[in-house]
């Protein structure tokens, strides 16, 4: 699951990459609130500023010259989508799985061969760009995308 939000400092376009013991957290955090360190444990310190504030991890590090470790950066922005490969890859997947209806298959098509062109974040944004994010899960090592049962 994505979670994004534009950073107020920047106005970057900002998305954090949680797993499912995340998702839990956060949608409990987000329903009832509480305090965030005790709803969001398995969040690191960036990630919960991300949560509340939506401060990116750049302008995080500026405002309290802490350093993300690359191990705990489950972070991406807009500007990590290589927008000419998304491009390409929704006009090939346009000619294939639009229907005479010109409706879109994307279920199909984030499923496809075609799809294996796309970075692991690419696809994460993909499945969060058509609500599919509880229907399929990207592999974060192989980026391959498969149907959660």
């Amino acid at each position: 699951m994505l979670i994004n939000k534009i950073c107020p400092m920047c106005k970057k376009n900002a998305f954090l990459r949680i797993n499912s013991d995340q998702k839990k957290e956060f949608k409990s955090y987000a329903c009832y609130g509480g305090l965030i360190q005790e709803k969001l444990k398995s969040f690191n310190d960036f990630e919960r500023e991300f949560v509340k504030t939506g401060y990116c991890p750049e302008c995080q590090n500026g405002l309290f010259m802490k350093e993300l470790s690359r191990g705990e950066n489950h972070f991406f922005t807009q500007n990590d989508i290589r927008d000419d490969v998304v491009e390409k890859f929704i006009n090939d997947i346009a000619e294939v799985y639009v229907d005479e209806n010109r409706v879109l298959d994307c279920r199909k098509a984030i499923l496809s061969p075609i799809a294996e062109k796309l970075s692991v974040n690419e696809k994460l944004l993909y499945l969060y760009e058509f609500d599919l994010e509880n229907e399929f899960e990207v592999d974060l090592d192989t980026g391959k995308v498969t149907e959660i049962k």
